[in-house]
């Protein structure tokens, strides 16, 4: 399958700087079945990428830089063994739907990381393993929610979502006190006037309670719990709690009445308990 970009118009951007704001400022369309051409030049772009990561692996150079990869929808796990760089850009890739979770093998030095102009549906769990970064950009690519472990970015500085599917951060957000930048514009954010909120509901959110952790009872659906929080300049952010019962709602209330942080404005789905 062939898949490239195509311009759209963007809904114009609210009072509040385009927080709001419907997206998109990428969508990708499929144009054709994978032809026998593609494949072979798929195959030929990895086999290239790969020899070049194994000598930059071997060099002292301390910047990477993959773009403009059209044909390759994944990322070599060789890519973990550049454990030299400081700055990784895998920009302007297309077809790119996954990277390889050795991403995390960075960790010792990668201060910097930008994905932006990819075709990312979701993020490597071993992403959050790049405990040194302090700037991370992810825009422009197809992502639904962020890794509900993005506190352990704890000196990430400088966080860039703009133009994905979010519509809500997960709690720990909260917990990025080094935060100076975030660029939130062009997502489909859950509204404090939506009745009810309707966020994307994570993998992980769909099977356990953000809070206490416990699968779902058989038969109980995740209710939604959102706050609203000024974040690195940004007013009324969402944020989304996924709850098994009346016990952790209120628990998420005492969470946010004693954070420093500014939590002032919660809204509760009206659901009941199934036992």
């Amino acid at each position: 399958m062939s898949i490239t970009p195509v311009t759209t118009s963007l809904i114009p951007a609210s009072p509040n700087g385009g927080l709001h704001a419907k997206p998109y400022a990428l969508v990708f369309q499929d144009n054709s079945e994978t032809t026998e051409i593609e494949r072979h030049e798929r195959q030929h772009q990895t086999q290239a990428l790969t020899v070049r990561l194994v000598e930059h692996a071997q060099s002292s150079e301390t910047t990477l830089t993959i773009e403009s990869q059209h044909s390759v929808v994944e990322l070599p796990p060789e890519l973990g063994r550049a454990t030299k760089t400081k700055r990784l850009k895998i920009e302007h890739n297309y077809q790119l739907r996954a990277l390889p979770e050795t991403i995390g093998f960075l960790q010792d030095r990668l201060e910097e990381l930008s994905l932006s102009y990819n075709c990312l549906p979701v993020l490597p769990a071993a992403l959050t393993d790049l405990h040194l970064l302090k700037v991370l950009n992810l825009s422009n690519n197809r992502l639904r929610y962020l890794p509900s472990d993005i506190d352990r970015l704890r000196h990430l500085e400088d966080l860039d979502v703009q133009c994905n599917y979010l519509t809500a951060f997960p709690p720990e957000i909260i917990y990025l006190r080094k935060m100076k930048r975030l660029q939130v514009h062009n997502n489909p954010w859950v509204d404090e006037e939506d009745q009810p909120p309707q966020p994307f509901i994570p993998p992980d959110s769909q099977v356990a309670c953000t809070l206490c952790k416990n699968p779902y009872a058989a038969a109980v659906t995740p209710r939604v719990v959102m706050n609203f929080v000024d974040i690195a300049g940004n007013k009324s952010l969402p944020v989304a709690y996924f709850v098994c019962s009346d016990k952790c709602q209120k628990m998420v209330s005492e969470i946010v009445n004693s954070e420093s942080t500014n939590f002032s404005r919660l809204m509760y789905e009206e659901t009941e308990d199934v036992y």
